[in-house]
């Protein structure tokens, strides 16, 4: 957020890797708008995925 905005969203949910055994996170869509972008909010949002990724324990 800046300045209490949203600038951007990731859409995300689980799935189920037989070959892992294990649970996994499929990011579906990945958005911000065009007036934020090249400012690191792409980059910002993949990183909390990847928090939460880990947190979960996904493949």
């Amino acid at each position: 957020m800046t300045e209490g905005k949203e600038v951007g969203f990731a859409l995300f949910f689980h799935n189920f890797s037989t070959f892992l055994g294990r649970a996994g996170l499929y990011l579906e869509d990945l958005y911000v708008l065009p007036e934020s972008r090249g400012q690191g909010y792409g980059k910002a949002l993949l990183k909390e995925l990847a928090t939460i990724a880990l947190d979960r324990r996904c493949g």
